[in-house]
């Protein structure tokens, strides 16, 4: 699956809050979006985890 930057953006806006949002952005950017809502929810459980 290919996704647009539209999508992506779209992505991230409807899975997180603000003060998220550079977070998940610089996942994306580094990791690519499929590893971003596993990790993102690591970091809710234990905040270290980054």
């Amino acid at each position: 699956m290919s996704w647009s930057k539209s999508q992506i953006a779209g992505y991230i806006l409807a899975t997180t809050v603000a003060k998220d949002f550079q977070f998940q952005l610089i996942l994306v950017k580094t990791i690519g979006i499929s590893e971003v809502t596993n990790i993102d929810e690591n970091h809710k459980e234990d905040p270290s985890i980054i």
